[in-house]
């Protein structure tokens, strides 16, 4: 069976020849390729990207739009119940940046509108406004304090995230301090979140303050990151302190973690992450708190990455993330090749371990993939 959904098709193609139009008419158009070969899971499939990046500049205002165009082949994973969740998700956006213009048993293709903002320069400030991604926080596989786009580090492209339509607005105090106010929209362009965040250098590390409210919480936050000594080590820290409305709950989360860069092309980073939503009895797991920003059902995490320059053309990367209450681990390898300057191949895993009654022994799916990535 075919689904054809010709509105929203028409709709998007108006905006997406507009974009495309606009980008032709610029210095630097950047498009990529990015294929998967999926294994396991729910079962094997194929997944496709074609990713337009364009940017119209205009004295001191520019525009960026990044619109994918998405398809993946494969019944079993088009029949799960994972694809129809991902399907049917409600985004907390005043849109829905997926546009599906071809659905069958065993196809799915759609149009995504990955960013699109405009951003005004001034002379000690900037002004962003539209679907964008707002970083915040300074860990590596956790960031308690980014309730706007938070990492998920169990994702085969952690740096792929939703994004938020808002206004960030950036004010330079000096060479050395920012201020900065966010708010974004949800459904009907209510407001969702207001944002305050104040970064500075001082006492020889870098120091942000951090306020996010929302209906659901009020967050203060504060992370460090400075270089320990002469040592070469970097060390960051982020805490989170949440009143919690929506679990009528207050609690901290947070990370300490480092960073080293060895002398033989080898970088390590180590990242301890304290879940206040969590518990520290397996028996005692809740699975209901597995909401907005947080994906860790226990109290104490152990994260580690390890990356590897084994020649100028071949590189390899591992990463695990231990749950220190019940024992279960997730590990990722992933294994590149550069075959020319405009595109790499790899293959890569995703595996979990742990009994039935732990976190990544029972939720999770170990999965294998290969990825061919082209840039233009």
């Amino acid at each position: 069976m075919v689904k054809l959904q010709s509105k929203p098709l028409h709709n998007l193609c108006i905006l997406v020849c507009f974009l495309v139009n606009i980008s032709f008419g610029l210095i630097d158009l950047k498009q990529s390729t990015d294929c998967f070969i999926y294994m396991g899971g729910v079962g094997g499939y194929f997944f496709d990207r074609y990713r337009l990046d364009g940017i119209e500049t205009h004295g001191d205002i520019s525009i960026e739009g990044i619109i994918d165009f998405e398809s993946i082949i494969g019944s079993a994973f088009v029949n799960s119940s994972g694809y129809k969740a991902i399907r049917y998700k409600q985004f907390s956006l005043p849109f829905v940046p997926y546009f599906y213009y071809l659905e069958t048993d065993n196809v799915m293709a759609r149009i995504y509108v990955y960013r699109l903002y405009a951003k005004y320069q001034m002379t000690n400030s900037s002004l962003d406004v539209g679907f964008q991604r707002i970083p915040f926080g300074v860990g590596r596989l956790w960031n308690p304090t980014d309730k706007y786009n938070p990492v998920n580090a169990l994702s085969m492209e952690p740096s792929e995230r939703l994004g938020v339509f808002g206004i960030n607005y950036i004010n330079y105090l000096s060479d050395l301090s920012v201020f900065q106010v966010i708010t974004n929209f949800k459904r009907e362009l209510q407001v969702d979140k207001v944002g305050l965040k104040y970064k500075s250098f001082l006492f020889g590390m870098d120091i942000g303050l951090s306020y996010i409210r929302s209906q659901d919480f009020i967050m203060n936050g504060i992370e460090l990151e400075t270089n320990v000594l002469e040592t070469g080590i970097e060390a960051r820290t982020e805490l989170a302190y949440i009143d919690d409305f929506y679990f009528n709950r207050r609690y901290t989360r947070g990370i300490i973690g480092i960073d080293y860069a060895f002398p033989f092309m080898l970088n390590l980073a180590i990242e301890y992450f304290y879940n206040g939503l969590g518990s520290d009895n397996k028996l005692f797991y809740d699975p209901t708190v597995l909401h907005d920003d947080n994906w860790n059902l226990a109290k104490h995490y152990l994260g580690l990455v390890l990356s590897y320059s084994i020649d100028p053309l071949t590189s390899t990367m591992f990463s695990s993330i231990f749950n220190l209450v019940d024992g279960s681990w997730f590990s990722g390898i992933t294994l590149a090749y550069s075959l020319n300057d405009n595109a790499n191949f790899a293959i890569g895993s995703s595996l979990y371990f742990g009994d039935y009654s732990s976190e990544f022994g029972s939720g999770y799916k170990s999965s294998y993939y290969f990825k061919m990535s082209q840039y233009f």
